[in-house]
């Protein structure tokens, strides 16, 4: 089955300077899409359909795609670097952004390894649950009232 590589989100600068260069550079226009920002309905399809969710950030904050793939049933591959490990967990194949060749070889083995792909997905219902909004709450109340605790005290 052919597949086809879907760019989605904002991008500026150098990098997609350099991307899109090199996109045309090998006549990749038909194998490369670029959808820039889309709305959440097009992103769910996106999800939806996808094999897997190729995520290698150099910089993420915290990382909510690779929870919404996991919510959509989809495979993660994602960096070894930022919250992405944590927030992946052992739900995704973790990967060094910077390594092309790495990122290859885990696309390949989602695509041809059914049974990686399952376990894989499995894993990703388990590991969303683990960063519910509810649970978030109740962490950042605990912390801010222990801080204000300690303020006091002083």
């Amino acid at each position: 089955m052919p597949h086809k590589l879907i760019v989605v989100g904002k991008g500026e600068g150098e990098y997609v300077t350099r991307v899109l260069s090199y996109i045309e550079k090998h006549k990749l226009r038909d194998e490369v899409l670029i959808r820039g920002r889309v709305s959440d309905e097009e992103l769910g399809h996106y999800y939806r359909h996808a094999e897997a969710l190729v995520f290698p950030s150099f910089v993420e904050g915290f990382g909510f795609p690779v929870l919404e793939a996991f919510g959509c049933g989809v495979p993660v591959i994602t960096s070894t670097t930022t919250s992405l490990p944590e927030v992946a967990g052992d739900a995704g194949l973790l990967v060094d952004p910077k390594n092309s060749l790495e990122i290859a070889g885990a696309m390949k083995r989602i695509v041809e390894d059914i049974s990686l792909r399952k376990s894989l997905v499995e894993k990703g219902y388990l590991q969303m649950k683990k960063f519910s909004w509810g649970k978030s709450a109740l962490i950042y109340g605990s912390l801010l009232k222990a801080l204000v605790q300690k303020n006091s005290a002083v």
